[in-house]
């Protein structure tokens, strides 16, 4: 009994050990929270971020779809208390912004109004480039404003713009007032209205006066272009298989990855091997019948919905060879059977009518000669000289076709 309660004691502090640890355990997790000093701002003014969270911090603020800024910002170690301060700067673009804090557990997110002042508009941006419009995925975007300053050229300028995807680049300075680069539209990009903003401030006067202007351009899908590498003629042999090489990539040349392509022959699927780098192979026998095209469709389409299409057309050759190659044993040789017959047919029709000619040509020969008797020895018409003549003339045909007839008999028996 003693024994029983002793073990039972030890079972309930362990019990009371694992809960103290959990608890322990949910102490040291703390709640994400947060607050702002204010939820409308004008630039130049100071934006804090106050809180309490759990590990490193992230707080960050997006207008729309541009990134405006992102920040690490370690915790006290005592409170778990975090603090962060940024200066709302003339190159931040005016409007609704999302500000969010997030740390090892959770998010939480606030949302707050930029105002512009006098002061950040007083810098003019002109765009140059590019004007309102379509641009499709993977093609280059020239990107290009004038900055003017009380209507002259503003040559120590900083000027940022937010590209398709959102992230901040900036212009590159001409020295004569104008600012540009080069932009070229991601093959994933997001399609739809891009709101093109740039904002400007001078070096030489920083966060004291600034400018912002934006253009609406729609980023709509480019094509893929399917290339046929093999095969490289258009005509096939029946009976043998065909291989089929596709290559895939954008109108920029870059390679098509993740892409889902479809390939039919006559509408039979094929089942295609990808090799990388946009390379895609099939190997198979077509099914035709005689003078029969094959029709082989690609249909492609990568992971953000841009498509292309390919047609190709394949003469087929040999087919009559390979139709008796394939059906020789229920075709060819009873073909071979029956010909055979015709020819022994033939053969006996030939002997028919050799010997049947023969005959009538020698019991001709038999008549002209009984007539020739006649006419010498009963009616006298002929003289002996003519009779002896003709006479040897109808025996030495007559023994001719008799010869025939012999030969004729001896290779028909």
């Amino acid at each position: 009994m003693a024994g029983n309660g002793v073990n039972g004691f030890r079972r309930e502090s362990k019990v009371l050990h694992a809960w103290a640890c959990l608890l322990l355990l949910a102490g040291s997790v703390q709640a994400l929270t947060f607050s702002l000093n204010k939820n409308s701002f004008y630039k130049g003014e100071e934006m804090l971020v106050t809180g309490t969270a759990s590990g490193l911090v992230t707080v960050s603020a997006a207008s729309g779809e541009k990134q405006v800024f992102e920040r690490k910002i370690p915790l006290d170690p005592d409170s778990n208390a975090f603090r962060f301060t940024r200066q709302v700067s003339m190159l931040d673009p005016k409007g609704s912004w999302d500000v969010q804090v997030s740390d090892l557990n959770s998010s939480e997110r606030r949302e707050v109004i930029v105002n512009p002042t006098r002061e950040s508009e007083f810098l003019v941006l002109t765009f140059l480039s590019p004007s309102q419009g379509a641009y499709a995925r993977t093609s280059s975007v020239g990107m290009a404003v004038r900055v003017t300053d009380a209507g002259k050229a503003v040559t120590d300028g900083i000027v940022h713009a937010w590209d398709a995807a959102g992230a901040k680049i900036r212009l590159n300075n001409n020295g004569d007032g104008t600012y540009s680069t080069t932009y070229k539209i991601p093959p994933a990009a997001r399609a739809g209205r891009w709101n093109l903003k740039v904002t400007a401030i001078r070096e030489s006067m920083p966060e004291e006066i600034g400018g912002e202007n934006s253009v609406d351009l729609e980023v709509v899908e480019t094509p893929l272009l399917v290339d046929v590498l093999e095969p490289r003629v258009e005509e096939f042999e029946v009976g043998k298989a065909i291989s089929l090489k596709l290559k895939l990539s954008y109108p920029d040349g870059g390679t098509v990855t993740n892409a889902s392509v479809v390939v039919t022959a006559n509408y039979q699927l094929l089942s295609l091997k990808g090799e990388g780098l946009g390379i895609y192979s099939a190997r198979f026998v077509p099914e035709v019948s005689e003078e029969e095209l094959v029709e082989i469709r690609v249909e492609a389409k990568d992971a953000a919905g841009n498509s292309g299409q390919k047609r190709l057309n394949l003469k087929p050759s040999g087919y009559w060879m390979h139709v008796v190659k394939e059906n020789a044993v229920f075709y060819f040789f009873p073909l071979l059977f029956i010909f055979y017959i015709l020819l022994l047919t033939v053969k006996e029709i030939r002997f028919f009518l050799g010997r049947t000619g023969l005959r009538g040509k020698k019991q001709q020969l038999l008549l002209l000669k009984k007539k020739l008797q006649e006419d010498f020895y009963a009616k006298n018409v002929v003289s002996k000289q003519t009779y002896d003549l003709r006479n040897a003339e109808l025996n030495t045909e007559l023994n001719e076709v008799r010869a025939k007839l012999d030969l004729i008999e001896q290779k028909g028996g």
